[in-house]
């Protein structure tokens, strides 16, 4: 609001009169304190419908992309959680025989306090889970280069494929909950609000999981996004290397060795294959082979066939394609959120206030193309505030 004062621009803009008042910067804190986040999300959505009228939607294609965002909080703020401060005060006092009785009751205090929708992974510890921001608790610490790092969000875009580049949804979360598990459900909800009916969705590596594969499979939706590649650096033979017969269920190795079926990781969802450790002692080709002294093991998705369907389609130039629209339609968005729009930074704490400031945004990024498609940039006028009394009447 200072700033508009001094700006003749902002005022043009905005329509105001040089001697009219503005509105008093208290009031917007208190809107929005007053209103919530239920009623920005409305104002999103009312953009986007205006955005839909104007034919700015395509609808036949989508891009998913999150970029990190550094929170309004300082590392200096990280405290330990309720259950380590509590566990390690009855430890000192009573030793360790107290302590466990009572970890149960401090673990659903440690549930609590957790933000809420994020996931966990198996066999994954998140920072979060053992310090909290005493000024942030839904920002999370996340290393940004070697030495530094900062207490993040993560704002995720789902954007149209057409040539508007208009955001049909965004949402922030913590930014130790990984890119792909919001993705499903802002997809869905995408789909269903806007009644879209999607060819095809374009994404990086973090969102080739095979829980999104099967759910865009189920649709009917193609689902563009490199697989990752776990043996990239590995100096040993690469899994393409070995040979599998669906018949037998078995693997054959470079040198003709057999590996059968060891173990079933249902909970990974996958199969494991090794070779007698005597076979792998006496084989000439076991130093690129594996350091493992009992041998190579090789793993098996339950999902294999999916893979390898997504898989035949990288290197085709419908991919590459692809790869290259998403480059240059979804991270110039954020480029320019971050630049223009005052996303390099949130100002406000907690998740429900950064979803404010983060829709705010993106609605931001809409109305200058909506206002672009009705010929704002045309005005006659200085003040322009037959303009804005009207907007949907002007014909630019």
């Amino acid at each position: 609001m200072a700033v508009a004062a001094d700006r003749l621009s902002i005022r043009w803009y905005l329509g105001y009169d040089l001697d009219e008042p503005l509105p008093d910067h208290s009031s917007l804190t208190r809107i929005r304190q007053r209103v919530g986040l239920a009623v920005f999300r409305q104002f999103f959505e009312t953009v986007l419908d205006r955005c839909a009228a104007a034919g700015l939607i395509w609808g036949r294609e989508l891009l998913v992309d999150a970029t990190k965002v550094p929170g309004n909080a300082d590392l200096g703020s990280l405290v330990p959680r309720l259950k380590d401060v509590v566990d390690d005060h009855l430890i000192e006092l009573f030793g360790n025989q107290t302590a466990s009785p009572t970890s149960e009751y401090w673990d659903v205090l440690e549930t609590c306090q957790l933000p809420p929708n994020r996931p966990l992974s198996p066999g994954y510890e998140r920072v979060s889970h053992r310090m909290v921001s005493r000024t942030d608790p839904d920002a999370t610490p996340m290393t940004l280069a070697p030495g530094q790092t900062v207490l993040e969000y993560q704002d995720h875009y789902l954007v149209d494929g057409g040539r508007a580049r208009i955001i049909l949804s965004c949402l922030v979360m913590s930014a130790d909950v990984m890119e792909n598990q919001p993705f499903l459900d802002q997809f869905r909800r995408t789909l269903f609000r806007r009644r879209l009916r999607p060819q095809r969705v374009i994404g990086d590596t973090a969102y080739g999981t095979v829980e999104n594969l099967q759910a865009m499979e189920q649709a009917g939706i193609q689902l563009m996004t490199p697989l990752p590649n776990w043996e990239k650096s590995s100096p040993y033979f690469k899994t393409a290397a070995f040979t599998y017969a669906a018949e037998q269920d078995v693997y054959y190795c470079p040198n003709g060795e057999t590996l059968t079926l060891r173990n079933i990781d249902t909970t990974n969802e996958r199969k494991q294959y090794r070779a007698p450790v005597t076979s792998y002692r006496a084989c000439l080709l076991r130093d690129q082979c594996t350091s493992n002294r009992r041998g190579r093991v090789i793993y098996r998705s339950f999902h294999e066939e999916l893979l390898a369907r997504v898989l035949a389609d990288e290197g085709t130039p419908a991919f590459e394609q692809a790869m290259r629209k998403r480059r240059v339609w979804v991270e110039p968005l954020f480029a320019e959120a971050k630049q223009w729009h005052g996303l390099n930074c949130f100002r406000l704490s907690g998740v429900h206030n950064v979803n404010i400031e983060g829709v705010l945004i993106a609605a931001g990024q809409n109305l200058k193309r909506y206002l672009a498609k009705r010929g704002w940039g045309k005005r006659w006028g200085p003040m322009g505030r037959l303009v804005i009394s009207d907007i949907t009447a002007f014909d630019g």
